[in-house]
């Protein structure tokens, strides 16, 4: 089967993310692993009617990852990205960014514990600044 591509001068669908972050000693930037490529990414998802953008952030944070923390109503800023969709064709997504201080944590291994190790979906990990913006790019 050919896989379609979606036409170049499509407008970009809209996501909204989080950047965790937290100061212990250091700053701290926490990235979450991928269930498809199993690459550190940060917690985003589509707009949800009813929320603000930086709202729907957050919630997206709490239910893909289990971070809680205070949430930036201004974005820290934007990417963009081709995200591959299950029929092989590719949609460009616009990723606004929201900044989330999250001192603490409860991963899904903790809010959900009878999930089995195939099922978890998440690994959380808080990194150096540096360290994180290397790994993002990767």
């Amino acid at each position: 089967m050919k896989k379609s591509r979606r036409s170049a001068d499509e407008a970009p669908k809209l996501q909204f993310a989080v950047l965790p972050w937290r100061r212990t000693d250091r700053l701290e930037i926490m990235l979450v692993s991928s269930r498809e490529t199993v690459r550190w990414v940060l917690p985003k998802g589509w707009p949800m009617k009813g929320l603000k953008p930086h709202k729907t952030a957050a919630r997206e944070a709490l239910e893909e990852a289990g971070i809680l923390g205070k949430v930036a109503k201004t974005s820290l800023g934007d990417y963009s990205y081709a995200k591959r969709l299950e029929d092989g064709s590719v949609q460009m997504c616009r990723v606004e960014v929201f900044a989330l201080l999250a001192p603490m944590f409860a991963g899904l291994s903790e809010l959900d514990s009878s999930l089995s190790d195939d099922e978890r979906v998440v690994v959380e990990r808080y990194l150096r600044g540096a360290t994180a913006a290397m790994r993002a790019l990767m």
